[in-house]
């Protein structure tokens, strides 16, 4: 079952969405059960003993299962998801572009094709192949190829086409897990709460006691100011479940946002009680008591976990950020590298640790902390941004424009990141390249009075346009700019060009 996991940044933040609990599912879902590789031996990496031949790689299992039965469409998207994890997704383009050659008229085959280009127009290919219903395959096959289709379209951001998709499947397979994943996409990417709410209603509906599915729904109905449903179903949850820890968070969680305080505390009293010595579970325990301000209470139940197992990463983690919430920056300066010795790779740990030392007005130390924390996690933008903006404030204006450059091209559409460029660049003296970036950030915050004195400063000072600048400052006082030497040079130059 489901439980409260808060991303592993316990405690300053509130109790997460009901969409972190349906992902866990979803990644078991598509990566594990359904379509993904399968896992190596025990003995894949290891050497063979002399004489004993050395055991297949996943791959190669793949390989020999897909030619065995190359007309299967789960066979074939195992294979793909094999060639994908060995770095070989060219040569899965070229094997199913020759297979989708040979039979022009088998949609399975177009369908397998469009997978393996992992591109927009692979993805069209493998909608207009669903559309046939493909009449050639079995109805496993029919199955499998849904929940392809559901993931790419997750991957693309689609939520709609996701959510239809994924709806599909659980039609067609009926698990409570399949209307969970439904219920993650219609909450996370397509925003819409209340198909959520009727797909997890589904779920349960499929498996009453599913703790996941009730423990979400809990969440989303208090989300969307239903608290009397969510009272309800938090009471029958633990009712049903009276020694799980997450069913009593769950119903603390409901009459903390009700503002029920001692009915929130004797919950959370029952969590702890059935937490008993499991690390893990205490340190939810310690996020829920967090959530409520009981901040000395959270406190007690991360030293327990501690207690219990001094080298946990989340209690050490958590314990980190709680003093870093009750500004005791040296314990949590402590206990966050504690927890960096035991998860020498996590970024998220490192990024704490930047933040601290933050905090703590060392901005050199944040600094490598936050590059420590973009290598282990490079795929994280705000991870990027932070080394960039520790840099911006240390002065070292030309390494904060290299990972500003970085966290645009992985988020273009952040106006603040182009904003910050602009000045990183003015800094520099690059005055194109700032005028540039602040048109840019104008462009996509429409309402910010920001970038606008900044062009009048590129324009004025720098390129000696008065009235350029007379008409980015016109613009940042209709958006409600008041700074007053903003204001005051704006006097200046309409008394210089009366007529604008």
């Amino acid at each position: 079952p489901c439980s409260i996991t808060r991303h592993e940044s316990t405690l300053p933040t509130r109790l997460p969405s009901a969409r972190a609990w349906p992902l866990v599912v979803c990644l078991l879902l598509v990566g594990l059960v359904l379509v993904g590789v399968t896992a190596p031996s025990a003995r894949a990496d290891e050497t063979a003993a002399p004489g004993e031949t050395p055991a297949p790689s996943p791959l190669e299992k793949a390989r020999a299962r897909w030619d065995a039965r190359p007309d299967s469409i789960n066979r074939s998207i195992k294979l793909q998801d094999a060639l994908f994890a060995a770095g070989e997704a060219k040569q899965a383009e070229s094997l199913f572009r020759a297979r989708h050659r040979e039979r022009k008229a088998d949609e399975a085959a177009a369908f397998l094709y469009g997978r393996s280009r992992q591109d927009a127009e692979g993805l069209a290919l493998m909608r207009q192949a669903m559309e046939s219903g493909l009449p050639q395959a079995s109805s496993k096959g029919v199955l499998g190829a849904w929940i392809a289709l559901a993931v790419a379209e997750v991957e693309a951001g689609d939520g709609k086409r996701a959510a239809q998709a994924a709806a599909r499947v659980a039609e067609l397979r009926g698990l409570a897990a399949d209307w969970i994943y439904v219920a993650w996409i219609e909450e996370a990417l397509v925003g819409d709460s209340q198909a959520a709410i009727a797909a997890y209603r589904k779920a349960i509906a499929k498996d009453a006691d599913h703790l996941g599915a009730r423990n979400a729904l809990v969440i989303l109905l208090a989300g969307n100011r239903r608290a009397a449903e969510a009272l309800k179903l938090a009471l029958e949850t633990v009712k049903a479940h009276p020694t799980e820890t997450a069913a009593h968070l769950h119903l603390g969680l409901v009459h903390g946002l009700a503002g029920r305080s001692a009915q929130a505390a004797a919950a959370l009293a029952k969590a702890l009680e059935s937490a008993g010595r499991d690390p893990d579970k205490l340190v939810e325990v310690a996020a829920a008591y967090s959530d409520i301000e009981e901040q000395e209470l959270a406190r007690k139940a991360l030293a327990t976990a501690l207690q219990i197992n001094p080298e946990h990463g989340r209690a050490l983690a958590a314990a980190g950020i709680l003093a870093m919430d009750q500004n005791r920056l040296k314990e949590a300066e402590d206990l966050l590298s504690s927890a960096a010795k035991v998860r020498p790779k996590d970024g998220r740990v490192a990024f704490l640790e930047g933040v601290c030392a933050e905090r703590m007005g060392r901005t050199s130390a944040a600094a490598a902390a936050y590059g420590r924390a973009m290598k282990h996690a490079p795929e994280r933008v705000d991870y990027v941004t932070a080394l960039a903006m520790a840099r911006m404030r240390s002065g070292s204006y030309r390494s904060a424009a290299g990972a500003l450059k970085r966290a645009i091209k992985m988020d273009p559409s952040d106006a603040s990141l182009h904003l910050q460029m602009g000045i990183a660049q003015m800094n520099l003296k690059k005055y194109k390249l700032a005028r540039d970036a602040f048109e840019k950030a104008a462009e996509l915050a429409v309402k910010d009075p920001r970038p606008h004195y900044y062009l009048a400063v590129i324009h004025g000072d720098k390129f000696g346009k008065s009235k350029l600048a007379l008409s980015a400052l016109e613009r940042y006082e209709a958006l409600g700019g008041n700074e007053p030497s903003a204001i005051s040079w704006l006097k200046e130059l309409r008394t210089e060009f009366p007529g604008g």
